[in-house]
């Protein structure tokens, strides 16, 4: 667990930034 550790953080973490990013564009165009 603790080498999949990084992989598994960083995938949720590229989703959230990416649902982030276009709720902050959609409500700021």
């Amino acid at each position: 667990m603790v080498v999949n550790e990084n992989a598994g953080w960083q995938v949720p973490r590229g989703v959230l930034w990416f649902f982030a990013s276009r709720l902050f564009w959609s409500s700021f165009a």
